[in-house]
């Protein structure tokens, strides 16, 4: 027997032994049984295939080999379905069909109408395509193909573990793809020969040990590991120990042979031995190995330390569940966690379909069953029992346990439920250990407080809310009340000489009166109400680009005259290049001749406003500066709320106006009184019109639009 038939009958073996193990890990479930009966015709088609090689009986035991690959396809199309977890598409007749034609053309291959005339010659292996060998590489095709589309859209949309899962599968169809198909199928198909067949089985090596390590490493068909750190430890010094050895006797050949007396075989693995399991690297070592295994063994004390210095920061309520989440997860290496929340304000009537979730999704059967659970007596129950829990005497711990719940945590404060976690098994497959039990509780008390606290605050700032908005009410009704003063007392007038013109209205000095009195009352309603609409927004969006600085000179030349009439000096301090923004300039002149108007009325007995337009490289900042007696306390606390006035003829009107320009321009208004000096400050910082990423969305697009 050749050296490679025996590795081939090693590999068929080791093959059939992994789908059996896997079998009898857990034989009631799908993903089990779908495994083993994929496996299983792949080690028989191994053995058949190394059996031919080795010239025994080439006829029976080729078509032996056709036999099995026909069941092939069709069975690994059944384990993508439910790899790693059963998806939607595609339906299960569909997977019946495939298995039921593999089955068939299994039993014709028997008959040798696939292939037949199989023998060995000096060119190799040979044989005949029987009347459906074209049927059967279809049929091999077509379920390949499929089985890799399912496998394509579900790495697609997995996520987290399932994907990692699926890469490893992944990486292993593409190798047995290039070299099982090419060897075992194209080649044959188009020469007529298999001297390329004993190549085929080994590709297919990558893709069972890929999926094997997927099955060890991420707990796939819910196998336990079995390798302890013994084991691992040993199999690391033996791999260490072969490489020192291959490399000396590459190295020098001599000394292999005869320097040393001791054989060089153990004397390398003595010193590998102790090298590994020295004081310096033990420790390394076994930290890496743990963390390989998915079995970290953390200091608990330490861990807990952590985690109160974590969460001892004000945190909201799903802050704190977040961050509960990624500890116990980082600590303990859950699969997975929920952790269940209080809506704030939720009451027991609300639950338990109010909870806020955070990590993994659970039915709604699972929540009602937590928030029964919560009720009771005690934090935490460590759920008994896997798989069917119909056994247990409780039917809330029966439906945690159902859906793999592990372990359940309730958040308690004064003997209320504030918050639930939920525990899915360890991704080691080790049970939660009383050290974790008991970091759990007195994780779940630190937990509480934190949401005690978050749940305090949100309750503040809603009272805060609550304080500011019932303030802007009672703003709002004195600006309603002042506006209806200012508009009923010129209507009060207008009805007294309405209501006298009957009997006076032959009364000249009476109807003089009325023609010089009834119109400005109306022409101050509608000044009202004029200035009233220049507080809503501007619905024209058309925008031009203006240099501030010619803006600014046009705009104080308008008021030079007067200002000086009434004994007030301006000076202005603009800057010698442009200052272009985009905008309206009508609504601009106004802004600017009431901050103008403004600083000139604050100085009745007259005095100097000093008006400066500077850039900072990205901003345009205009400043009006007066001499008067500055801001009172009033106007400090709220300088552009409406009908706020310190004048005795003014509405209050202006400030709220400017402010309104302002923020159609993306600028930004301030007022302050001056740090130097008797007066006050108005400012208003504009975007250049350069700085295209600073300008308000709505002058973009009223600059599109024109």
């Amino acid at each position: 027997m050749s050296l490679a038939t025996f590795s081939l009958i090693v590999l068929a073996f080791a093959i059939c032994g992994l789908g059996a193990a896997v079998f009898r890990a857990a034989p009631a479930r799908a993903v089990n049984r779908w495994f083993v009966a994929w496996t299983g015709p792949m080690g028989c088609w191994i053995f058949a295939v190394a059996a031919v090689h080795a010239g025994w009986s080439p006829e029976w035991w080729g078509r032996l080999a056709f036999a099995s690959a026909s069941i092939l396809p069709g069975a690994f199309l059944g384990f993508t379905t439910i790899y790693p977890r059963r998806g939607e598409w595609p339906p299960r007749y569909i997977v019946i069909t495939a298995v039921v034609i593999g089955i068939a053309l299994a039993a014709l291959s028997v008959g040798g109408l696939v292939v037949h005339d199989v023998r060995l010659s000096d060119e190799g292996l040979r044989r005949e395509a029987g009347p459906l060998y074209g049927a059967f590489a279809g049929y091999f095709l077509i379920c390949w193909l499929t089985a890799f589309g399912i496998f394509v859209d579900r790495w697609r949309r997995a996520k987290g573990l399932a994907r990692v899962q699926l890469q490893f599968l992944g990486v292993g169809l593409a190798i047995a793809t290039a070299g099982g198909l090419t060897a075992n199928l194209l080649l044959p198909l188009m020469t007529g020969r298999s001297s390329l067949a004993m190549l085929g089985p080994y590709s297919v090596l990558p893709l069972v040990l890929l999926v094997g390590h997927a099955i060890i490493r991420h707990r796939l068909l819910d196998l336990r590991l079995v390798i302890g750190r013994g084991v691992a430890m040993i199999a690391l010094v033996a791999a260490l120990s072969g490489l020192s050895i291959a490399a000396l006797r590459i190295a020098s050949p001599a000394l292999a042979k005869n320097a040393i007396a001791l054989p060089l075989t153990a004397l390398v693995a003595a010193l590998i031995t102790a090298i590994v399991v020295s004081a310096p690297v033990a420790p390394h070592l076994t930290r890496m190995i743990d963390r390989y295994l998915l079995r970290g063994r953390p200091d608990l004390d330490r861990a807990l330390r952590d985690a109160v210095r974590d969460l001892a920061r004000l945190l909201r309520p799903l802050e704190a569940a977040r961050a509960l989440e990624r500890i116990v997860q980082e600590v303990l290496g859950a699969e997975w966690i929920t952790v269940l929340i209080r809506p704030l304000g939720a009451s027991l009537a609300d639950m338990p379909k109010a909870w806020e979730r955070v990590g993994h999704e659970i039915p709604e059967e699972v929540g009602a069953a937590a928030w029964r659970l919560s009720a009771r007596e005690g934090v935490l129950w460590v759920v008994a029992g896997r798989g069917d829990s119909s056994w247990l005497a409780d039917p809330d711990e029966a439906a945690l346990d159902r859906h793999g719940i592990e372990v359940f945590v309730a958040l308690k404060r004064s003997g209320n439920a504030l918050g639930i976690v939920l525990l899915g098994p360890r991704r080691d497959g080790e049970a939660y250990s009383a050290a974790a039990v008991r970091f759990l509780e007195e994780l779940a008390v630190v937990a509480a407080t934190v949401l005690e606290t978050g749940y305090l605050h949100e309750h503040q700032l809603t009272l805060e809310r609550d304080r500011e908005r019932l303030a802007h009410i009672a703003r709002l009704g004195r600006s309603y009340a002042t506006l209806a003063h200012e508009i009923r007392t010129p209507l009060a007038t207008i009805s007294n000489f309405v209501s006298g013109l009957c009997d006076r209205i032959d009364d000249p000095e009476y109807r003089d009166l009325v023609v010089r009195l009834v119109p400005a009352e109306v022409n101050r309603i509608v000044a009202l109400a004029d200035r009233l609409q220049a507080l809503a927004p501007s619905n024209d969006r058309r925008t031009e680009v203006v240099d501030l600085v010619r803006f600014t000179k046009e705009t104080v030349s308008l008021l030079t005259g007067p200002a000086e009439r009434s004994g007030h000096a301006i000076h202005l301090e603009v800057s010698s290049s442009p200052l272009e923004i985009l905008g309206k300039a009508d609504r601009l002149r106004q802004m600017l001749q009431n901050l103008i108007r403004n600083a000139i009325e604050a100085m009745p007995d007259g005095g100097r406003v000093l008006i400066s337009l500077v850039s900072d490289g990205s901003n345009a900042i205009v400043r009006v500066v007066d001499e008067g007696g500055g801001l009172s306390p009033q106007l400090l606390d709220s300088p552009f709320e409406a009908f706020v006035s310190t004048k005795p003829a003014g509405l209050g009107l202006g400030l709220s106006i400017c402010q309104e320009i302002a923020a159609e321009h993306g600028a930004r208004i301030s007022l302050r009184n001056r740090t130097e000096g008797r007066g006050a400050v108005a400012e208003v910082v504009f975007p250049l019109a350069t700085s295209e990423a600073s300008l308000p969305a709505t002058l973009k697009a009223g600059n599109g639009a024109s």
